[in-house]
């Protein structure tokens, strides 16, 4: 059965389950009302969801890279990021860019960046926006090199599944993949900016701590951080990212 005879027979159960509620709605008396609302809402929980195969990996050709500004400008216009400049820190660090892919379309993306000490603080206290970051101020560990200092960058959905709950995904897998990249080094400080309400929630129920006000902050958005210091201190945050956007 292909994906489009699914989803018609998930409709068609759907449409069912509300006709039925609606007869029972017209019939019964309140209280009773409320019990089979509560079955039927039930039971529409347990109605099997088809989901096509999410793929995440690394940005990996000028191509997707094109696409990703694309995303970006749609996303955020007037504080996003030229293209030349995309792909000088994409040389610089190729790890730096994440993609979430479904049926080669990308759908989601996630930055994580090395930076130097010097503008993590910048970075943290609000000083200065990802946009004022040059490539000499991202440490050139692409090959051998390691890095205790790292900024959250992006985190985008399209808006076909904005309301799916696939950004939690995104992050949740990004975070084990970028702690198995064997670039990090203890104790690891992270820093990241809320661009959004949803950004900002996502940051504070993963741990983060905010560190400035967006009103405090020369770049009008409330900074967080988060500090690990040891190994065991990084796998308690990548299970705590885990199991509280479940």
């Amino acid at each position: 059965m292909d994906e489009s005879a699914i989803k018609w027979i998930l409709v068609l159960l759907f449409l069912m389950i509300l006709s039925l509620l609606s007869i029972y709605l017209v019939l019964s008396h309140r209280g009773k009302r409320r019990h089979l609302i509560n079955m039927l809402l039930e039971a529409a929980d347990q109605i099997p969801v088809h989901h096509p195969e999410f793929i995440l990996k690394a940005v990996e050709n000028q191509k997707e890279l094109r696409k990703i500004v694309e995303m970006d400008r749609e996303s955020y216009q007037d504080i996003t990021m030229e293209f030349e400049k995309y792909l000088a820190l994409w040389r610089r660090y190729p790890d730096g860019i994440n993609i979430l892919i479904c049926q080669n379309e990308i759908i989601g993306i996630f930055s994580i960046w090395p930076v130097k000490r010097r503008i993590y603080k910048k970075l943290a206290e609000g000083t200065i926006t990802e946009e004022n970051v040059r490539l000499g101020d991202i440490p050139n560990i692409k090959n051998n090199g390691l890095c205790s200092t790292w900024y959250f960058s992006t985190i985008q959905i399209i808006d076909t599944y904005r309301h799916s709950g696939i950004v939690y995904d995104l992050f949740r897998r990004t975070i084990k993949k970028w702690f198995t990249s064997s670039k990090v080094v203890f104790p690891i400080k992270i820093c990241s900016m809320a661009y959004s309400d949803s950004g900002e929630y996502l940051l504070k129920k993963t741990g983060f701590v905010k560190v400035r006000d967006k009103e405090e902050s020369n770049s009008m958005m409330s900074t967080y951080q988060i500090i690990l210091n040891t190994k065991d201190e990084a796998i308690k945050f990548v299970n705590d990212v885990t199991s509280s956007i479940n």
